[in-house]
């Protein structure tokens, strides 16, 4: 009989990776202090490094999430059914944004 493939082992790159601290990365040019511009709207754009933006990112996630989430809370009733669609909103989101960190450069503390 076949056995179960065994897992792979964890490096500890790979747990520095998944637990440290990745800095969102702004759009080049963009002051995060006294820029007007929604940060949704320097989607797709890189850092100064040549990366993704990851901040404008993320707010293109929250953007999806809350029209979501006020989508959905209009036609679900209240109640526990309403209760748990948005816990796992919640944490979907969660992971979307986890999933957009990841693509900062790990900070060193």
């Amino acid at each position: 009989m076949p056995t179960a493939p065994k897992p792979a082992e964890i490096t500890e790159q790979e747990i520095e990776h998944r637990f440290g601290y990745h800095r969102a990365t702004f759009p080049q040019g963009y002051d995060p202090i006294n820029n007007d511009d929604r940060l949704s709207e320097h989607f797709g754009e890189r850092d100064a490094d040549g990366n993704i933006a990851t901040a404008a990112v993320h707010a293109v996630v929250r953007e999806v999430y809350i029209n979501t989430a006020k989508a959905l809370s209009r036609i679900v009733p209240p109640g526990r059914e309403q209760a748990l669609m948005l816990t796992a909103l919640q944490e979907s989101a969660m992971w979307a944004n986890a999933g957009v960190a990841m693509q900062s450069p790990l900070i060193r503390e």
